[in-house]
């Protein structure tokens, strides 16, 4: 029997729907519905397949007529319908685990392996697996081993191995247990902080309710009269800590509303693992945030992948208040002396260390005119130096919105959108009345047609002489009506979102399939998987990425650091 059937068997038992058994193995009910179909199958001995009989278990012991059934009976049965993963698999998985964790470009692999990069593709996918899994691995480990040398690179493979390197020089001791580790693994690690976390935390934010967990509305700024900052000299890793929340409780607490730089590429790992200064930190930060102060962040992007992720992660609420502007160094290499540069107008924090030995650092608070003065100059001149990490563009800048389309959207490329429904572009005037219609909303007709006719004008012109590629997770009507999915459009957020109804999102979907066989460089994919339902993806790729979020709030993020441009071009969401 297969495990769909087996799962069907039981749900027929239990006479339960697929959201009951979602909301009692806390596995989410598109999940559910794909199990059920045979659509997807869970690992043998996975996470979910314990959920499920705990959720199966739990609910025949509320049903007076049937046999009450036990976890380990249903875990049992599960599981003697599912193969065990093959070596193969374990191969596949290890692959996806070492390209997420060092970013690495499948285009720049492929050439230098002598594969296609589309049979990397499918086998990062799962659609192919390795005609030779041997020679497979060892080209992999050749490559990785010769390109990725810097001590962040062995360190996040070490990591990711479990297992210590203490002479990241020697390319075949690393390149042999590179290869054991790629053959006989079968839990590759978890990439924390990773562009699916990172993308999956934009999607799933909301301002408003992050607002109320940490009680930022009910902030008040300490209003002193008469706040003396103290020149100091710290040392050591504590010292650092307290020297930033000195800088910061003086930067609050003085009359100057001059904004704020701040820039370090000291290691996040030591501070990070100090919870209680994260929490402190932060408060320091909305605390800035809520005098109203702005804030120019240099970040430092010299970092492993995931790590970079991680870090961007924790900004995300930071950037949606509109009072923060992030930039990067290009072409920092990694460093023998960290640094780090903060600056306000009543202070400035001033510190350095040698790389790998943070414990030994120093860092100096200071507060006089002079010294104001000359980090503030300073602080320019970084800025002049600096690159835009992203151009964030809010509710109300919709004209900055489009320009950004008009302005990079020429010249021959490729580009891939990765989107939860139809492209409005697809759309005709009839269906878009029809629409408007069920949504009550007849009197902005116009307003929205131009807007759709304006993205039709932009495509056009871009597959003239370029490739476009849109991802569209086509939703089962149980899926659908678990899910609010409205119009993807630029007009303004507070008229409210035209929703669709299940036979309008279909017959938008039919518009989109005939719009790709009319226009020979549009390529429609289709899947039914869909990790996103509140962000829309729109990339040229080796250019920028543009990510939009419609509510909670509705923003952009328009990003063009490479790496960041890179990792979510090749990105492959993990979906359970």
């Amino acid at each position: 029997m297969k495990f769909d059937e087996k799962l069907n068997e039981y749900i027929s038992l239990l006479n339960c729907t697929a959201k009951e058994l979602s909301e009692a193995s806390d596995i989410a009910t598109a999940s559910i519905s794909r199990y059920s179909t045979g659509k997807r199958v869970p690992q043998k001995g996975s996470v979910e397949i314990k959920k499920l009989a705990t959720g199966i278990s739990a609910i025949s012991m509320q049903n007076d007529h049937i046999p009450t059934l036990s976890y380990e009976e249903v875990f049992s049965e599960l599981e003697n319908t599912l193969s065990p993963v093959t070596d193969t698999q374990i191969v596949i998985d290890n692959f996806n685990s070492l390209v997420s964790t060092l970013n690495i470009n499948l285009n720049r692999l492929a050439k230098a392996v002598n594969f296609d990069t589309s049979y990397l593709y499918r086998i990062k996918t799962g659609e192919r697996h390795p005609a030779d899994v041997n020679s497979f691995v060892r080209n992999v480990c050749d490559y990785v081993v010769n390109t990725y040398q810097s001590p962040d690179d062995i360190a996040a493979i070490s990591k990711l191995m479990n297992v210590e390197l203490s002479d990241s020089s020697d390319k075949v001791l690393l390149r042999d247990k590179l290869i054991d580790w790629f053959m006989i693994n079968e839990t590759p690690q978890k990439n924390i902080g990773n562009v699916d976390n990172f993308l999956g935390s934009l999607d799933s934010f909301d301002l408003d309710e992050y607002i109320r967990t940490i009680h930022f509305d009910q902030f008040k700024v300490p209003n002193v009269p008469f706040y003396i900052i103290h020149p100091k000299t710290y040392y050591g890793l504590e010292g650092m800590k307290e020297g930033e929340l000195d800088f910061y409780k003086g930067t609050v607490l003085s009359k100057s509303m001059d904004p704020v730089l701040t820039y370090s590429d000291l290691p996040m790992e030591d501070m990070a693992a100090d919870l209680e200064f994260g929490k402190k930190w932060m408060f320091a930060i909305a605390l800035s945030i809520k005098k109203g102060l702005h804030l120019n962040v240099i970040h430092n992007l010299n970092r492993p992948t995931n790590e970079l992720f991680l870090g961007l992660q924790s900004w995300i609420p930071l950037y949606m208040t509109g009072q923060i502007t992030p930039y990067y160094f290009k072409n920092m290499q990694t460093p023998v002396f960290c640094q780090l540069t903060y600056v306000s107008g009543s202070c400035a924090l001033d510190g350095q260390c040698i790389d790998g030995y943070h414990s030994n650092g120093k860092y100096t608070l200071y507060s006089s005119k002079a010294d104001i003065a000359y980090y503030k100059e300073r602080a320019r001149n970084m800025l002049s130096k600096a690159s835009p990490l992203m151009d964030i563009f809010y509710a109300n800048e919709l004209d900055k919105v489009k320009d950004f389309f008009e302005a990079h959207s020429s010249g021959k490329a490729n580009y891939k959108n990765k989107l939860s429904v139809p492209p409005a572009y697809t759309l005709n005037r009839e269906l878009l009345e029809k629409i408007l219609k069920n949504n009550n909303s007849e009197s902005i007709l116009e307003e929205v047609w131009n807007d759709i006719c304006w993205q039709a004008s932009i495509i056009n012109n871009l597959l003239a002489e370029s490739k476009l590629e849109d991802e569209i997770a086509i939703m089962s009507r149980e899926e659908f009506d678990n899910f609010s999915a409205s119009l993807s459009i630029n007009i303004d957020s507070q008229k409210g979102d035209l929703h669709y109804t299940y036979d309008t999102y279909l017959e938008h979907i039919k518009l989109t399939e005939q719009f790709e066989k009319e226009h020979s460089n549009y390529k429609l994919s289709k899947n039914d998987q869909a990790p996103f339902r509140n962000i829309q993806i729109r990339m040229r790729e080796d250019s920028w990425v543009l990510i939009t979020k419609r509510k909670s709030p509705s923003i952009y993020f328009a990003i063009y650091h490479p790496t960041l441009i890179n990792a979510i071009w090749n990105f492959i969401p993990i979906i359970e």
